[in-house]
């Protein structure tokens, strides 16, 4: 009689933060040759990658943000020795980096522009234009969205969208459309 080890994937829930979630918890046992269990095996291995891919796009984030950020790490010390001198530039540099960031870091650098009691005036004033204007996304990301969430047939609903916003903020943009009268 002919005994194998074969991967047994068992679900267990867990509670992260109010949200229920299920991860999987790879187990062997003496069971069926590994060939009768490859549907289990290969959904624990499809989960691996995931995970893999997880973290790649993590460690790909790092590294976007640690190239957007270098320039203004490596400015700091000219501001702190000479501030008369660079402190307009590398306020302006700040606000170009924190745009770039992402919203966490718009809406960061919007709370900073407020709290003139903490921080130089220049720099308050400089980072209160992400108050009054950040920079819009592409409308092709705007045009995935409504693909993802309306599907391909989303014109024939709205009629024509604007691609130019006319407000943006660091979390949403305003566009115009054409309402299609549906027969």
């Amino acid at each position: 009689m002919c005994c194998s080890l074969s991967p047994l994937v068992i679900f267990k829930p867990l509670r992260a933060e109010g949200l229920r979630t299920s991860r999987p918890v790879v187990e062997f046992s003496r069971g069926p040759a590994a060939s009768d269990a490859s549907p289990t095996f290969l959904r624990s291995l499809g989960l691996v990658l995931l995970d893999v891919v997880s973290a790649l796009s993590t460690l790909l984030r790092a590294c976007q943000l640690t190239v957007l950020c270098t320039p203004l790490f490596v400015a700091t010390p000219l501001v702190l020795w000479w501030p008369g001198r660079y402190l307009e530039r590398w306020c302006d540099l700040l606000v170009w980096t924190v745009e770039r960031c992402g919203p966490i870091s718009t809406k960061l650098g919007q709370w900073a522009s407020t709290r003139r009691d903490l921080f130089p005036e220049a720099l308050c004033r400089r980072l209160s234009r992400l108050q009054r204007k950040t920079r819009p996304h592409p409308w092709r990301d705007t045009e995935s969205t409504l693909v993802e969430t309306l599907g391909t047939e989303y014109g024939r609903l709205f009629g024509r969208f604007d691609p130019v916003p006319i407000g943006s903020g660091c979390c949403a943009q305003v566009r115009t459309f054409s309402k299609q009268e549906i027969v």
